[in-house]
């Protein structure tokens, strides 16, 4: 035996060897006679088993011989396609890379089964999908699904929606620029649809940035315009001012200084650029040559700086300048004097040398004394009736007075109805049934028509004749009285 065979024999007697102890280490279950054991042999499967006995190594084989490929080059699987033999070229395109697979050789419709079945050198070109598996994917990864979500792989043979969330312009899609983001040179990224965006540019301000400017560089400025807006950095401006003019921090000229008199008693001061009057009034003083606080009417000056010589009172009214006595805060006396000068030189004392009455009759009102006047009687009171018709003549009612007060006012009580102005003495008395003349008798001077009596307060006319009466013995002929001889026609 040749060394080689030796060394083949030992080989494939290793390799049994390795065989049995793998099977002995599987255990039962990996038995495929233990998978169709009895009924219980789940259950004896967990009770301690027997190790078998070791198997004999297997005696090795001898490794086949190739057969020799023949001659010429044959189409053994009868596809069409030659690929067995010793003049088959390998790099022509009709060679069939497996002669003993029927379906495998040039221009066979490549599957999806890990085999070059067109013999192209590419293994299931054009039959794999997306996900890497063999299966028609539907929906495929990519498609929209969802709100704003895609499709996406799930292992090789099956898909699944992720879902998304929809951009700030309110569509799926992916945005070419933020919405609010500065883009171009000053513009801003703003919504045109859900899922497109445009940049709404601006130019540059005068200083070169973006934000606006408060004034524009080269205008006037300053208090006074005599400066210019000038660029301070690319967003902002700054006032080269070149100062004020006037004392007040203006540009206009002003009319005097601060400080200086003006109004009644107020001085010039600045109020924001300009000057204004901060003005205060005047004090009136009078003239007080008796010095009792009270100046005379008439005589008084107006002062800033309070008072000045004999102009020193703040109150005038004074009727009598030179006696320190009078003056309108002195108290009145009776004394036909009016110290407190309101005019009434008895202010305070009545009506001094007017008519008075008191319980012991009438009088006029005098001065007893400075501080006192009293009723000095004169006459006795007088008796006055009441007169309430105002005809002169009173009733019985009465009172003791100085002077007619009211309805008494009359000396006599004649009157027998002091109600009816028309009933007192001297007075007609007509034919009214009344007593008109307060005599006591009725209807004395009736007043009555020729031939018509007085009758019952009435006057009575027994033949009227029109507007006249005629006797009884009269005829009335036309409106006229005729004798008794004389007819009418």
């Amino acid at each position: 035996m040749t060394l080689a065979l030796r060394l083949l024999l030992s080989s494939l007697l290793l390799l049994a060897s390795a065989c049995a102890s793998d099977r002995l280490l599987d255990g039962p279950d990996k038995d495929p006679d233990a998978q169709r054991g009895e009924p219980d042999a789940q259950a004896d499967a967990d009770d301690p088993q027997p190790e078998p006995e070791a198997e004999p190594d297997p005696q090795p084989e001898p490794d086949p011989q190739p057969e020799p490929e023949p001659p010429g080059c044959v189409d053994r699987d009868d596809d069409g396609a030659a690929g067995t033999g010793a003049d088959c070229q390998r790099d022509d395109p009709d060679f069939d890379c497996d002669d003993g697979a029927p379906g495998v050789h040039p221009g066979a419709a490549e599957l999806c089964d890990g085999a070059d079945d067109d013999c192209d050198g590419v293994f299931d070109e054009g039959t794999i999908n997306i996900c890497g598996g063999c299966a028609t994917l539907s929906p495929s990864p990519g498609q929209a699904c969802g709100d704003c979500g895609r499709v996406i792989c799930q292992g090789p043979e099956d898909t699944t929606c992720e879902e998304g969330s929809g951009n700030i312009c309110g569509g799926c899609g992916q945005l070419e620029g933020v919405p609010g983001e500065r883009c171009g040179q000053c513009g801003q990224w703003a919504c045109v649809g859900p899922d497109l965006v445009t940049c709404d540019d601006a130019p540059a301000n005068a200083c070169g940035g973006c934000a606006p400017l408060s004034n524009p560089p080269g205008e006037p400025c300053g208090r006074c315009d005599s400066g210019r807006w000038a660029c301070q950095g690319a967003d902002g401006v700054r006032c080269q001012d070149e100062g004020a003019l006037n004392a007040c921090g203006g540009c206009e000229a002003l009319q005097g200084s601060p400080g200086d008199p003006c109004g009644q008693c107020g001085a010039l001061r600045c109020e924001g650029d300009r000057l204004a009057c901060l003005d205060r009034p005047s004090t009136r003083y009078h003239r007080d040559s008796d010095s009792d606080g009270y100046g005379a009417n008439g005589d008084d000056r107006d002062l800033c700086d309070g008072p000045e010589g004999r102009y020193t009172a703040t109150r005038a009214g004074d009727c009598d300048d030179n006696n320190g006595a009078i003056n309108p805060g002195a108290e009145e006396l009776c004394d036909a004097s009016d110290q407190n000068c309101d005019g009434d030189p008895f202010d305070g004392f009545g009506d001094v040398g007017g008519d008075c009455e008191n319980q012991d009759g009438c009088g006029t009102r005098q001065c007893t004394s400075p501080s006192r006047a009293t009723c000095v009687v004169t006459i006795d009171r007088t008796r006055y009736f009441h007169d309430g018709d105002g005809d002169g003549y009173g009733s019985p009612s009465f009172r003791d007075l100085c002077e007619p007060s009211g309805n008494f006012r009359v000396l006599n009580d004649d009157d027998c109805n002091d109600s009816v102005a028309t009933m007192h003495p001297n007075q007609l008395d007509p034919c009214n049934g009344v007593n008109d003349d307060c005599d006591g008798v009725v209807d004395e001077d009736p007043g009555c028509p020729t031939n018509a009596p007085c009758s019952g307060g009435q006057c009575i006319c027994e033949n009227e004749c029109g507007e006249v009466c005629c006797s009884a013995t009269q005829n009335c002929c036309d409106g006229v009285c005729l004798r008794p001889e004389i007819q009418c026609f």
